[in-house]
């Protein structure tokens, strides 16, 4: 945090466009980072500059990211919330690298948390589909179809709008490559 904060030191009362974009995310990294060691305290006071920043200029992305970091750093359970963020960025870059097999494992682990804590249950969509996702790409269109329908459940009760889109085309696509073939 050392030197990010001697990048603000040094950043002073200057204005423009760059230190509008710059600035909240300055603030964002030194709350991210205050986190990561648990002193919420100061974690909660950076996010609040970086989404007030984001507020002034309009930034609508940073509002909607530090928004749900300060709810997170306002829970009880803000430890736990961590961790099972962890767990789906870590599924997300093992997908990505093609690793379904080892990204569902964590999955699998991050949905045991969920069904432990309810505060988690706003990560649940996410890990079904990655879940979903992952089997596609495996061939296990059986398990692919099923896991997409259960992040569409889960977007259509909470009307996350966008969630239903992306799902509803997954599982068309599940169809289009299942009609007429036997699944695994």
């Amino acid at each position: 945090n050392y030197v990010l904060l001697e990048i603000l030191t040094e950043m002073g009362v200057c204005i423009g466009t760059g230190i509008d974009d710059f600035r909240p995310k300055i603030y964002g990294l030194i709350g991210m980072n205050f986190f990561r060691i648990n002193d919420f305290e100061n974690a909660k006071k950076y996010t609040e500059l970086a989404l007030f920043d984001c507020e002034r200029t309009g930034d609508m992305e940073g509002v909607i990211i530090y928004t749900e970091n300060l709810k997170i750093l306002g829970s009880r359970n803000s430890y736990s919330i961590a961790q099972c963020r962890r767990k789906v960025a870590k599924a997300q870059e093992l997908s990505d690298h093609l690793q379904y097999v080892y990204s569902n494992k964590i999955l699998q682990e991050a949905l045991i948390d969920i069904e432990r804590n309810s505060e988690l249950r706003c990560y649940r969509s996410k890990v079904y589909g990655l879940i979903g996702s992952n089997n596609f790409k495996l061939g296990y269109m059986q398990y692919a179809r099923q896991y997409t329908e259960l992040a569409l459940n889960d977007c259509e009760a909470d009307g996350d709008n966008k969630g239903i889109r992306i799902y509803k085309e997954n599982i068309r696509i599940i169809s289009e490559k299942t009609d007429g073939r036997i699944t695994k």
